[in-house]
């Protein structure tokens, strides 16, 4: 029970984000994080978080280079500083 309320808590936090930045997001039926589509590929959206101090995992590592899993099984406010951080880098230099 304990590990689905952290599952919720952290995907009410990230939907969001993912949603204004314009990944194409397949919400989880369960577990802490989420594999969405996006743009450009996954090693450059890494590379891009990795500047502003967010981590995600670029697809190549799953045969999906066009995606990236993202994982949200922190703290709500752990979760909205990196969805803040990740809309700002997102959002400001397309």
């Amino acid at each position: 029970r304990r590990g689905r309320e952290i599952a919720a808590a952290g995907w009410r936090v990230m939907q969001p984000c993912l949603e204004r930045v314009g990944f194409a997001v397949v919400p989880p039926a369960a577990g802490i994080s989420c594999f969405p589509r996006v743009p450009g590929g996954g090693d450059r959206l890494r590379q891009r978080l990795l500047e502003v101090g967010v981590g995600v995992t670029p697809g190549r590592f799953f045969g999906a280079p066009e995606h990236v899993r993202i994982g949200f099984g922190l703290e709500p406010e752990v979760l909205a500083d990196a969805a803040g951080r990740i809309e700002k880098a997102l959002l400001s230099r397309e």
